[in-house]
């Protein structure tokens, strides 16, 4: 439904939603995690984000995996970008 100021056509334009509204984007800044990192992930959500967060770790950290401690704490400290 159309509330008459563009944003469900801006949210169809974008090609996504979450309830209630538009999807945030969404970003990580690596050095509160890995002191000395001033790697700044992005992506269009959370999910995106993990996704080049998980990259970011095996290249620029040399994990070869991330446990699951690790990936709560990313979770938690993925914000929506402003």
């Amino acid at each position: 439904m159309d509330r008459g100021d563009g944003a469900d056509m801006l949210s169809r334009v974008r090609g996504h939603r979450r309830k209630g509204g538009l999807a945030m984007a969404k970003m990580l800044r690596c050095g509160d995690l890995m002191p000395g990192c001033n790697a700044v992930i992005e992506g269009k959500d959370e999910a995106e984000v993990m996704a080049k967060g998980a990259e970011h770790a095996k290249t620029a950290h040399k994990m070869t995996t991330i446990p699951p401690d690790m990936a709560a704490k990313v979770k938690a400290a993925i914000k929506d970008k402003k």
